[in-house]
């Protein structure tokens, strides 16, 4: 379940916080399509895209990994 609940709680955060996938891909090494399937659960997140996805969603890298191992 790791990548869907991983990509499940950033697009939450995202949407929370009014951010597109266009502004967050921005600020990562991935595309805005390669970040939409990170949110889908498509595709594991990149260790320096998961801690710059934190940053910018303002959340701590130990709550994404928290849900990606549950």
């Amino acid at each position: 379940m790791g990548n869907k609940a991983i990509g499940s709680l950033i697009k939450n955060k995202r949407l929370a916080k009014n951010i597109s996938t266009k502004e967050i891909a921005k600020g990562l090494t991935a595309s805005e399509k390669k970040y939409i399937q990170y949110e889908s659960g498509e595709l594991s997140i990149y260790i320096d895209d998961l801690f710059a996805i934190a940053n910018i969603l303002d959340v701590s890298i130990q709550e994404l990994l928290n849900a990606y191992s549950k």
